[in-house]
């Protein structure tokens, strides 16, 4: 009963283990295979950078990541910083879908210009993305760097399949299952 319970605790590790492996930072020079970049942005690779190289948007200008059809992404951080030429206006929209579209807005009221400044997924889950837009608002200059997210993966089939990490997760219990009834007729 003991191995059977270290085997499945190993099954579980290397299926949680690879879905962590998956973790990425985004080049926006050069979008990897799966995904796609636009828009009307720059790419500069200076010291003004939160991380190099970054995205550099003017007023208006945006930076459009996009998963190819049948794939996902999921964001888990980015490092953004305004230069704080606006008169304290600058700001960056960030615009997401599917699932629940919508949308937040960092300010530089919130988020004083001149330093770098860490988003994390864990102020709002942003998972299953197929679409992922940081808009420069209101004048002065936004900085967006160190993209990081869950590698893009195929979504989900729809049609009762179930995926092969669930499956053998499934199959050690079921194993389990039989060990017991085995081990109970056996002790009747």
């Amino acid at each position: 009963m003991i191995n059977l319970v270290k085997a499945a605790a190993l099954a579980a590790a290397c299926v949680l283990g690879a879905s962590a492996a998956n973790a990425v930072s985004l080049d926006p020079t050069s979008a990897p295979t799966g995904l796609s970049y636009t828009g009307s942005y720059s790419t500069p690779s200076d010291s003004n950078c939160p991380g190099s190289p970054c995205v550099k948007m003017n007023k208006n200008d945006y930076f459009l990541i996009t998963a190819d059809t049948g794939y996902t992404f999921d964001l888990t951080s980015f490092q953004f910083a305004f230069d704080g030429s606006a008169g304290g206006k600058n700001g960056l929209k960030v615009d997401y879908a599917p699932g629940t579209p919508g949308s937040f807005t960092l300010s530089v009221v919130s988020y004083p210009a001149g330093s770098v400044h860490t988003y994390n997924s864990g102020f709002l889950p942003l998972a299953g993305l197929t679409s992922l837009k940081f808009t420069d608002l209101e004048g002065g200059t936004s900085l967006v760097g160190n993209i990081q997210v869950n590698k893009y993966v195929p979504v989900t089939p729809t049609d009762g399949t179930v995926p092969l990490p669930a499956a053998s997760v499934l199959l050690l219990g079921a194993l389990g299952g039989f060990g017991l009834v085995r081990r109970r007729r056996k002790a009747a």
